[in-house]
């Protein structure tokens, strides 16, 4: 089954988000900023990554860079 990893700072979207996906039987993470987003890609090794590019600390900009 695919995994997603959603990186999202506004509860309701990231939730909805992964509802959504998780009806749709992926396997879905979640991340609430880039620093939790980067450490959960090198652990969880993702097929996907749903990244917003406004978030606290680092942005989606240097999430993508790293």
């Amino acid at each position: 089954m695919p995994k997603i990893l959603v990186i999202e700072d506004d509860k309701f979207l990231r939730e909805l988000i992964a509802r959504k996906l998780t009806q749709e039987t992926y396997i879905v993470i979640q991340a609430v900023d880039g620093e939790d987003g980067v450490k959960k890609i090198k652990a969880e090794k993702p097929d996907l990554v749903l990244l917003d590019l406004i978030l606290p600390g680092i942005d989606g900009f240097e999430v993508l860079a790293r």
